[in-house]
């Protein structure tokens, strides 16, 4: 009796150790405790704090439940303060979500001002302004910048030219106007001090979007500002102060070593993914999202010359059109780049259709499917790429490679690559700073290659470019890219296949060759001249080789 009393005491501090561990251990997910009190905590990457991240809590409405989003950040990776800044400041957010739905209605609903209605309604998806837009203007603008301007136009710039009981554009005046850029200049950001400059400036750039189709229309006769004085001027500091940094382009030569791509489990299959995209942000200046959504039928052969390309689609903008035109750009990518990507295919299984690294998802406006990657496999990326060039610094300084080891693990390179704002975009700004480098006068080929948007003028050499046979794209731009590529591959060395094409070689004229008493080859004009014609009928056959496969990709 007295065992069985005991065991169900057992039973019962159990059940209560559990539910204790539920209500205190962090498991990402939503906990108890918190969840009684009508929120839940998640981590935020932040490279301002040491942790490298930042708790943000979601709030339960009383009314929608879980239904709606109501976030706020806590600015803190401590998660005793984050629940304390829950806790107080739950009632206040939800009730300022609840005023700002109840502006968002009121600007949506046309209550006898249209000027208002039109506010609320020119940044929502597919609507009729936007498309006026696109269609007299022929801009775009990217998912980001749309809900940018629709949040601005709903939580500040509406509710500003409501209290100076604006009725119409044309009664915003040039007071008015002056008074919106210090009225956003001192409103609060989500990080808790005021909006920079920058971010005023991008709000800015959604109401002048307004304007213009305002003058447009004649439905007003003049802007409310000076011709260059929209935006509010940023001082140099400014200007720069988020701007991605470059790497250090003395430790770059010879980055990429063929020994890394060996193709194994656990972390270094992450290693492999790491090296291969990184590979092609600092080789090839690809955006984040291009690398993403690149397939493997987008490494295509040529069919007149030896070798392949990348097939990437510009469509940086929201709404994009995959016409044989100025929509897509062509890359050309060096023999080490494509035995690494055939190394690669070949451990991950992928088809033809696959994504090589991102995922497939769903665009959230058109819903079109896409590739996706996390933005941590980029931040993988580029930081095991900076841990060798730290390696190569460090032991640059130091002469000796255990020392440069054991600096790289302190891990001070991290704070370096905060202090230089060192991401994975850095990739593509260094690729455009060295190709300006190596190739000053290039202005076409380098806004070509970087995708950037081509004016009229230098629309019909862009398609130039594109519509070239594969001879003369090569001949005329191929080149650059392999000269510029070979800067961060390894030494070449002779094939394993290079070796037995050797041997076959001297095998057919060692019949010519002529050995010294000691068996050392004698030097004999007729071997190397056969020899010669050997390898020029080898090298005339490569340049111009007949297709072994019938696909005509990677």
């Amino acid at each position: 009796m007295k065992e069985h009393k005991l065991a169900s005491v057992i039973r019962q501090l159990n059940a209560l150790l559990l539910t204790a561990n539920a209500i205190v251990c962090e498991s990402g997910v939503m906990e108890n405790a918190e969840r009684k009190l009508g929120f839940k905590l998640s981590r935020e990457p932040d490279a301002r704090l040491k942790s490298g991240f930042h708790y943000v809590a979601r709030f339960k409405h009383p009314i929608h439940d879980w239904k709606v989003k109501i976030i706020k950040t806590t600015n803190t990776d401590n998660r005793e303060e984050a629940i304390a800044f829950a806790v107080e400041n739950r009632e206040a957010i939800i009730n300022e979500y609840d005023k700002r739905k109840e502006q968002r209605e009121k600007a949506r609903k046309n209550d006898g001002n249209d000027f208002f209605a039109m506010l609320a309604e020119y940044f929502q998806k597919d609507s009729k302004y936007l498309q006026d837009d696109k269609i007299r203007t022929g801009s775009d603008i990217t998912f980001k910048q749309r809900l940018q301007y629709l949040n601005a136009m709903e939580r500040l710039i509406i509710p500003f030219l409501r209290d100076k009981e604006v009725k119409n554009m044309g009664e915003v005046s040039a007071g008015i106007y002056d008074e919106l850029k210090l009225f956003l200049q001192g409103q609060t950001s989500k990080k808790g001090g005021t909006l920079s400059k920058k971010t005023c400036n991008t709000y800015l750039q959604g109401f002048v979007r307004i304007i213009q189709y305002h003058k447009r229309k004649r439905l007003i006769t003049e802007f409310p500002y000076e011709p260059g004085e929209a935006l509010i001027m940023l001082a140099k500091e400014d200007k720069g102060k988020n701007k991605p940094g470059i790497l250090p382009t003395d430790y770059l030569p010879g980055i990429f070593k063929s020994s890394v791509f060996v193709g194994t489990a656990g972390d270094e299959k992450d290693l492999f993914l790491a090296d291969v995209v990184s590979m092609l942000g600092l080789t090839c200046g690809m955006r984040n999202s291009e690398i993403a959504r690149l397939k493997r039928k987008d490494i295509r052969r040529y069919k007149d010359v030896e070798g392949y390309y990348l097939f990437v689609w510009n469509h940086k903008t929201e709404a994009h059109n995959q016409t044989e035109g100025e929509e897509y750009r062509k890359i050309p990518i060096h023999p080490f780049i494509v035995d690494c990507l055939r190394k690669y295919i070949k451990y991950f299984g992928k088809e033809a259709d696959d994504y090589l690294f991102g995922e497939p998802r769903a665009d959230k406006d058109t819903g079109e499917i896409d590739g996706f990657l996390k933005q941590g496999k980029f931040e993988n990326a580029i930081n095991y790429l900076y841990q060798q060039i730290a390696f190569r610094m460090e032991a640059q300084k130091t002469g000796g490679l255990e020392s440069a080891l054991e600096a790289v693990e302190k891990g001070e390179w991290k704070n370096e690559m905060r202090e230089k704002r060192i991401t994975f975009y850095s990739l593509r700004h260094t690729f455009e700073t060295l190709f300006v480098m190596k190739y000053p006068g290039q202005q076409l080929l380098i806004d070509y290659f970087m995708g950037h948007k081509p004016q009229q003028a230098m629309l019909a050499n862009y398609l130039h470019i594109n519509q070239a046979g594969d001879i003369t794209f090569w001949n005329d731009y191929g080149k650059y890219f392999m000269d510029y590529q070979r800067i961060f591959m390894p030494p070449e060395e002779i094939s394993i296949n290079d070796r037995e094409r050797a041997k076959e070689d001297f095998a057919k004229i060692e019949h010519l060759l002529k050995r010294n008493a000691d068996g050392t080859i004698l030097i004999d004009n007729n071997a190397i001249h056969t020899m010669g014609e050997m390898i020029m009928k080898r090298t005339l056959k490569n340049q111009a080789p007949v297709p072994t496969e019938e696909r005509d990709y990677l």
